[in-house]
């Protein structure tokens, strides 16, 4: 722990044990002041998952409070090129009444000092993008250039869609996990190897993964995680609307309780019309979904398989 001579009223830890509870009060935050949803054993899942991960922490001098924080960890090029590795930066948070004086400009400071030249990735909430873009270089965004929206569903009047006899559903702890991460390595990511973060997200204590089959070929994968009160999707893929009905139909049928979630979400890349359209659907035809944040990196974009994302991983360490 060491005290920075620019903000002399905050220590800053970094990457601290995961038992040190520092994790948990930034969490709870991020919830109740920004709405944002996070699991309470997302920061085990990124220290176990990346080589290189940090976690800065700044705490209140006094009340050795957590009032900001900051992440960042690397995706590794299966090239092995150190050039074409990619850093994904999250939970960029300062406290509100920490605002306005300097010390989220000192974290991204300190956070980009430490990345260098190298390749970086955020999903920037509309109010920051602007300055993630000018004032760090965050300026690649998709083609389509609008934000990414975020769709939410009440799980009281959630309608659950028909499924498809054609696709086969099964529990992932069922399924061959190298299996899941070749497809991953082929069909949704290519380029990295993200296997140890995606088994250890989907696994975690609040998930239920479903991965779909056609044909006894993979098609489509969704990821559930209790996130609070409310239900998160992420990861969510599929070939197509079928694939993804069947998906919903199939999770919801084997996650005991859903309906006493608050509600059912998740972020997608705006440009994967099955999203809108599924989502939709499950909220009985009327729109549920607004523009929450900009996929934004600072040297060239990263190709994924953002058509077929009906919900991202997660918003914090991850694109797609």
């Amino acid at each position: 722990m060491g005290t920075e001579k620019e903000l002399p009223n905050v220590d800053l830890v970094v990457t601290p044990a995961k038992d040190a509870g520092l994790w948990e009060q930034i969490m709870e935050k991020c919830v109740r002041t920004e709405g944002w949803v996070f699991a309470p054993s997302d920061y085990s899942t990124w220290l176990d998952a990346f080589e290189e991960f940090y976690y800065y922490f700044a705490l209140d001098k006094e009340t050795k409070k957590a009032v900001g924080s900051l992440c960042f960890g690397r995706y590794d090029a299966l090239s092995g090129k150190p050039e074409e590795s990619l850093w994904a930066v999250g939970m960029y948070y300062v406290d509100p009444e920490y605002r306005g004086k300097g010390l989220g400009a000192f974290l991204f400071d300190k956070m980009m000092a430490k990345i260098g030249d190298d390749n970086a990735v955020l999903n920037g909430v509309l109010k920051m993008a602007p300055r993630y873009s000018a004032t760090y270089g965050f300026d690649k965004i998709l083609s389509e250039g609008d934000p990414h929206p975020y769709y939410q569903v009440d799980c009281k009047k959630l309608v659950v869609p028909a499924r498809d006899e054609d696709v086969v559903t099964k529990d992932y702890r069922e399924v061959s996990a190298d299996e899941v991460d070749a497809w991953d390595r082929a069909e949704i990511m290519p380029g990295y190897d993200r296997s140890k973060y995606l088994r250890l997200l989907i696994t975690s204590p609040e998930a239920l993964t479903m991965v779909a089959y056609r044909d006894e070929k993979i098609v489509g994968l969704l990821c559930v995680r209790e996130t609070g009160k409310k239900l998160s999707a992420g990861p969510f893929y599929a070939d197509d609307m079928a694939v993804a009905r069947t998906l919903v139909h199939d999770l919801l049928k084997r996650k005991e309780g859903w309906m006493d979630f608050t509600s059912f979400g998740g972020t997608t890349p705006s440009c994967c019309q099955m999203a809108k359209e599924l989502f939709e659907e499950l909220n009985n035809g009327e729109p549920c979904g607004h523009g929450f944040v900009y996929l934004q990196f600072t040297k060239e974009l990263v190709h994924a398989a953002y058509e077929k994302t009906l919900a991202i991983t997660d918003c914090a360490m991850s694109y797609v």
